[in-house]
């Protein structure tokens, strides 16, 4: 579906995707009526269509998770741009503060407010870290989106100070789409592999066999030096950042609330193998960071509360093979997927979770997927109303949550309908 022409907003359901409260399904339908028309109108491109949809339909479920009231909490933007993120998630709080250095951006998100009729932004031409050293009581919802990985260390080390101060004092810290350096692939910034793992001296010599490196270098002339322009660019980050730059929580002091395996993150982003593959080594090691900082996108949303339990490998099952066959999944994922024809069942193992995350090719199932425990069904997932449910997406995986009554040892999936199929990913426990 083209993302110019979509329209369909009372279908918009989250909650069908990973069981939020169905009250968020309205928020996020609203959110759509009143801005989406209004960028279309504007002619967006469909680029950025595709983040607000992003923004608009998946996050305020992420928030929700935190069990906060929003709506009595102010939320700060640091990196605001031009509105994007402010118009799909100001309705969540009591006031949203969108701080950027361009004059130009925000004054488009002060324009955009006020053509949707949001009268509770308020903008700021800023540098980040000096306006967070100055507000940092007021600030309940720190929000660093897309913009971590273009900030210079030193930067990086004010701006997480400040994320601490905001977990300390109960708040909530959202960081989300920020590259992970340890990922082999780098998609955000060079196109090449293994960049982001280059000490910074290299990595400028070796730039310009990216094929992005004319617009990497028109779009960044104005940095004071070769190794600022790097970081302007943008450099991947990890879980070091966290440890060496928060002495009073580290990335152990704090909960996350919600990750980028969770089924939002999921939904975004396909899952890939080399994620999986860096999980296992960083449950290895004696610190074992969380998964959060496994995921190619780094995307956490953290509060204060107890350090997390001992680090588990990411669990994940593949359905048995069955009377079902396997094909290549796709370039995105890389993982097989199994083909499950009607009337055919298949199990998968559990024994450790009281929830598991199926993963499907969505545009190739049909019918309707039925979640067995023992004898009993504990979930029905259509497959036509997941297609209806979320707005158009550059690709065609999906991820839906299910909950468990207890830990049984097998969950067996049941394919039912007319000419039906499901095409299942790896499931996540």
């Amino acid at each position: 579906m083209d993302l110019r022409t979509f329209s369909e907003f009372d279908a918009l359901t989250p909650s069908i995707y990973f069981g939020a409260p169905q009250a968020t399904d309205e928020v996020t339908r609203e959110i759509f009526r009143s801005v989406y028309p209004v960028l279309v109108d504007e002619n967006w491109s469909d680029y950025d269509l595709g983040r607000f949809a992003t923004a608009a339909f998946y996050y305020p479920s992420v928030f929700a998770k935190s069990g906060r009231e929003l709506s009595k909490m102010t939320a700060c933007e640091i990196g605001a741009g031009t509105g994007m993120k402010a118009s799909a998630w100001a309705p969540l709080f009591k006031k949203y503060i969108a701080v950027d250095v361009l004059p130009n951006s925000l004054a488009y998100t002060e324009s955009l407010a006020r053509r949707v009729g949001l009268n509770n932004i308020e903008t700021c031409i800023a540098d980040g870290a000096a306006f967070l050293r100055e507000n940092i009581s007021e600030i309940d919802v720190l929000i660093l989106y897309a913009v971590f990985e273009h900030l210079t260390l030193s930067e990086r080390e004010e701006i997480l100070l400040s994320a601490e101060a905001v977990i300390q004092r109960d708040g909530l810290v959202l960081l989300a789409e920020c590259p992970n350096r340890l990922i082999p692939s780098d998609p955000h910034t060079s196109q090449l592999p293994f960049f982001q793992q280059l000490p910074d001296d290299l990595a400028l010599r070796y730039l310009d066999r990216s094929p992005r490196f004319e617009i990497l270098e028109r779009e960044n002339r104005w940095a004071s030096s070769p190794q600022e322009r790097l970081y302007r660019m943008g450099r991947g980050a990890s879980f070091h950042e966290f440890d060496a730059f928060c002495p009073k929580i580290g990335y152990s002091g704090f909960a996350i609330v919600a990750d980028g395996y969770d089924v939002a993150g999921l939904n975004i982003e396909p899952i890939r193998s080399e994620e999986i593959y860096l999980d296992h080594l960083l449950t290895e090691i004696a610190i074992a960071p969380p998964r959060a900082f496994s995921r190619y996108w780094i995307e956490l949303l953290a509060h204060k509360g107890q350090s997390s339990p001992p680090r588990q490998r990411l669990r994940m099952a593949k359905v048995a093979a069955g009377s079902s066959r396997r094909v290549p999944l796709g370039s995105h994922w890389d993982f097989d997927r199994t083909v499950v024809p009607t009337g055919y069942t298949v199990e998968l193992e559990n024994s450790v979770s009281d929830s598991i995350t199926l993963t499907f090719d969505l545009f190739s199932s049909e019918g309707m997927l039925v979640v067995w425990h023992g004898t009993n069904v504990v979930q029905e997932i259509s497959f036509s109303d997941l297609k209806r449910s979320r707005p158009p997406t550059w690709h065609s995986f999906a991820a839906a949550l299910v909950h468990l009554p207890t830990h049984p040892d097998v969950v067996r999936l049941e394919v039912r309908g007319n000419d039906g199929q499901a095409v299942l990913g790896p499931a996540i426990f």
